[in-house]
């Protein structure tokens, strides 16, 4: 039994700890919180939980990364893309003077562009690259499944390593946990350089669980590169039978863009590894004829952008691009994204264009999503969107991955981000611009396919029981880190 002196002991230690982590936490919380609601409900939460709102607070509530990290992930880039490939012109002049301004890469012209909507196909044109690459492979994804599609890379790249190729294998450290350390021990044994992008480390003072790579990447000899919403895993390939069949769009690239694509996965790769020095030179010796043109005609075909983003950026320029492209939409706009759970710019942005009378379409993922909660939230936020005239399609032959953006007849995106608070905030995402009609061509066909294959939400959802608005609502809180 404590006596009357240690009992007031206890209660001061409690005090001075309380004392000690508001000071931590609230000036930090009133110098980055914009949004004043936000604020107040972070400091009511760190006011009247003070060891769980802080704890929550540095792990998943702080929206940006140390400017130290900053610095590291914002290097100078290796590759810079000279003329005649590299075009200021092309596009939106009004959107492109945004992206410079930002310190996007340019857009380049003279690419070629493959789309991929089946993993399937997909893997089996990969893996192709992947066994005839001779001196270098880059290999990124968010997961990283360790089943019969895992296995099977990591046995291309092992072979590939032992060869004597250099193989660089990052991977999400959140994305891919279940990734055990017997299988990357062998990609090690085997020469394959591995890293985890943001390992929860407490004891290095790395206490941030939210910022998540979201990029899906491989690199091959500098001279093809692949990109776009797929993972590693047998669910991605329409194996998964509570599932069903994917559909998602993934994009193989050949020609001036893929330099400016290593730029990125250099970048991840040197933070990753803590490394002061990049192993990608700019002109190794066995580089011996860097990407050139594959056609030539930018308006016709292969006028691409790269565009990436991550809390690591004073101004997202995800978030940029994308509210720009939806504010200046002046006769579509067809969105596809799995999760929709915009931020209050976005959403406000989206019912101006429909109330403009902007041919305004967003499809999602289906009645059996893999994630409840965005799905519930998404919900809440499509019933005013339809009321608003904007129309809303249900993906019904599997899960509806893909991340694209057709706006008019001139810009076209195919990447990794959503359009989410999560993917337009949290995580380091990556896009690719098409500005050639070829590519926006494609791009609309699969839109077309798409919507014949999915169910438009109408006035039964809008007048939808008041328990499920209720759910979706609870949900919709969740918005910020979903």
């Amino acid at each position: 039994m404590n006596t009357p002196m240690q009992t007031l002991q206890n209660i001061s230690l409690g005090v001075i700890l309380h004392v000690v982590l508001l000071l931590a936490t609230v000036p930090r919380i009133l110098r980055i919180k914009r949004n004043a609601s936000v604020a107040i409900a972070w400091l009511l939460f760190v006011f009247l939980t003070p060891v769980v709102g802080t704890m929550a607070f540095w792990s998943i509530g702080d929206p940006s990364l140390r400017r130290s990290i900053r610095r590291v992930i914002h290097g100078p880039p290796l590759h810079r893309v000279m003329s005649p490939y590299a075009r200021q012109e092309i596009g939106s002049p009004r959107l492109q003077r945004i992206l410079r301004r930002l310190h996007e890469t340019p857009t380049t012209t003279g690419n070629r562009v493959d789309f991929f909507t089946d993993a399937g196909v997909f893997f089996r044109r990969l893996e192709d690259d992947l066994r005839a690459a001779r001196h270098e492979i880059c290999f990124q994804f968010y997961i990283f499944r360790d089943d019969k599609y895992g296995r099977r890379f990591a046995r291309i790249l092992c072979a590939q390593a032992r060869r004597g190729v250099d193989v660089y294998f990052l991977y999400d450290a959140i994305g891919s946990k279940k990734l055990p350390d017997s299988f990357l021990r062998r990609l090690r044994k085997s020469g394959v350089h591995c890293h985890p992008f943001l390992p929860f480390l407490p004891l290095r003072r790395r206490f941030q669980i939210n910022f998540r790579n979201h990029r899906k990447l491989v690199i091959i000899d500098r001279q093809v590169a692949y990109t776009g919403g797929v993972n590693v895993g047998r669910e991605y390939a329409g194996e998964d039978p509570q599932i069903g069949p994917w559909f998602d769009a993934q994009l193989r690239v050949a020609g001036p863009a893929v330099p400016q694509l290593l730029d990125e996965f250099a970048a991840d790769w040197v933070f990753a590894s803590e490394t002061s020095r990049s192993p990608f030179d700019a002109e190794p010796a066995w580089l011996r004829e860097p990407c050139g043109a594959i056609s030539a005609d930018p308006a016709q075909r292969g006028a691409v952008q790269t565009v990436s983003s991550g809390p690591d950026q004073p101004i997202n320029r995800m978030h940029s691009m994308m509210f720009e492209v939806i504010t200046s939409a002046r006769r579509r706009l067809w969105i596809a994204s799995p999760y929709l759970v915009p931020d209050e710019a976005m959403n406000a942005a989206l019912l101006n264009a429909a109330y403009a009378g902007v041919d305004v379409r967003i499809l999602m993922q289906g009645d059996h999503p893999d994630q409840w909660i965005p799905w519930l939230a998404a919900n809440y936020f499509a019933a005013p969107l339809i009321e608003a005239g904007v129309r809303v399609y249900r993906y019904q032959r599997g899960m509806m991955h893909a991340k694209m953006v057709l706006a008019d007849d001139d810009f076209a995106t195919v990447g990794s981000a959503n359009l989410d608070v999560r993917s337009l905030a949290l995580n380091f995402e990556l896009n690719m611009v098409l500005y050639s009609q070829h590519e926006i061509g494609e791009v609309e066909a699969l839109f077309r396919s798409a919507f014949t294959q999915s169910r438009e939400l109408g006035e039964e959802f809008v007048q939808r029981k008041w328990y499920r608005r209720l759910h979706e609502n609870f949900c919709r809180l969740f918005a910020p880190v979903l």
